[in-house]
């Protein structure tokens, strides 16, 4: 009787190994962090805010731009591949365990170090990436850096209340304060707000070159001047 509650047991502890590890070791993990070095450009490049450094201006305009963007994903760890698959041939050799008890205490142990080999399966990346963006029809331009004003003595005037409201513009509930596309400069630090794909999308089929898939920005956020050179 006491065997039979003991093999039991151990086929209880398998089950609870099986049912903590992965179905496919090769498969891409669930989660917010994508999988591939794809599927992270492809979440950049949907709609959402992102931020970067402009890096090119085409033919000097602000039509086009490439902004120089961080993607994060994942990659499969391969020392933790090679773990897991250690584990279980050890986990085979335990089940051909004669012994109950032996069987029981190393199906525990192997379950132990496969749970914690399992978080360490795939490692993060982060990447830096050149992602080539076209100005919307309406793009707005923004900026958090004002720049300075002088008294008539030559010192940096600070500005009113009265001042900052009036650069706010007439949405003041939009970040920053307005700026003009002239104000795009190389090396800034921007932030894009990017377009639904279905609206970029309706954009590029009233234009000429419907086939232009770069993302369509409706909002540029200058953070930081270029550093002087």
């Amino acid at each position: 009787m006491r065997c039979r509650f003991l093999g039991l047991g151990s086929l209880l502890i398998l089950a609870l190994a099986v049912q903590a590890l992965p179905p496919d070791d090769n498969k891409t993990p669930a989660g917010k962090v994508p999988a591939t070095q794809k599927e992270a450009l492809d979440k950049m490049t949907g709609a959402g805010e992102h931020t970067g450094k402009l890096i090119h201006l085409a033919d000097g305009s602000q039509k086009y731009m490439t902004l120089q963007v961080s993607i994060q994903y994942q990659v499969p760890n391969a020392g933790a591949m090679q773990n897991m698959q250690s584990l279980r041939q050890q986990q085979a050799e335990a089940l051909r365990d004669t012994n109950p008890t032996n069987r029981a205490r190393r199906l525990s142990d192997i379950q132990v170090q496969m749970v914690k080999n399992q978080a360490n399966l795939y490692a993060l990346k982060v990447e830096h990436k050149n992602v080539e963006v076209q100005a919307g029809d309406d793009m707005k331009v923004r900026t958090m850096v004002l720049a300075p004003t002088f008294d008539d003595k030559g010192n940096i005037k600070k500005p009113t209340a009265k001042e900052l409201k009036e650069r706010k513009g007439t949405d003041p509930k939009q970040p920053g304060y307005t700026a003009d596309p002239s104000d795009l400069k190389q090396d800034q630090t921007v932030k894009i707000f990017l377009a639904k794909k279905k609206d970029a999308a309706k954009k590029a089929a009233k234009d000429e070159k419907a086939d232009d898939t770069r993302p369509v920005v409706t909002m540029i956020l200058i953070l930081e001047e270029a550093p002087a050179k």
